[in-house]
């Protein structure tokens, strides 16, 4: 993505419906389902990232969500570790980082017994069984970080 895209997808970001009543600031979940070129890249990049996951060619029958959480200092959001879509065990969830100010810490895992945190790298899609326990990372200025989440499943 140039500069350009990265600037817009932030204000695609900043305008986009919210959740009420959820932890934090968070996009409905239609967010990835927008007709807007990057998104489409975005939207693209993620199958193809589940794909190589998989290591098969995901055609028809499938379906998937995305959202963008977003947080800083000032969003007094409770951070809890989480799974997604317990209903489906066959699914995958991707983050990727729209923005990772140098104060904040990327998400954390807890598989097992065993933490272990991301890499604090933008634009690359982390894939991961979605039944995975994980927490979003802390941010202690008031610089956003943004995190685009999406999940993928099998119909």
């Amino acid at each position: 993505m140039d500069d350009n895209e990265k600037i817009e997808i932030l204000k695609l970001c900043d305008n986009y419906p919210k959740l009420k009543d959820v932890n934090g600031v968070q996009t409905e979940h239609a967010f990835i389902k927008q007709d807007n070129s990057i998104i489409t890249k975005l939207r693209q990049s993620f199958l193809t990232s589940c794909e190589n996951f998989w290591n098969f060619k995901i055609e028809n029958d499938f379906d998937y969500i995305g959202w963008v959480y977003i947080d800083n200092s000032e969003i007094k959001a409770k951070r809890t570790f989480h799974t997604h879509n317990k209903i489906n065990p066959f699914t995958l969830t991707g983050i990727l980082y729209l923005n990772l100010p140098e104060s904040s810490t990327p998400t954390e895992f807890l598989v097992g017994n065993k933490k272990f945190i991301l890499p604090k790298v933008i634009y690359n899609w982390f894939i991961f069984n979605s039944n995975f326990p994980h927490i979003p990372g802390r941010v202690t200025n008031k610089k956003s970080r943004y995190c685009l989440s999406m999940d993928l499943w099998l119909k």
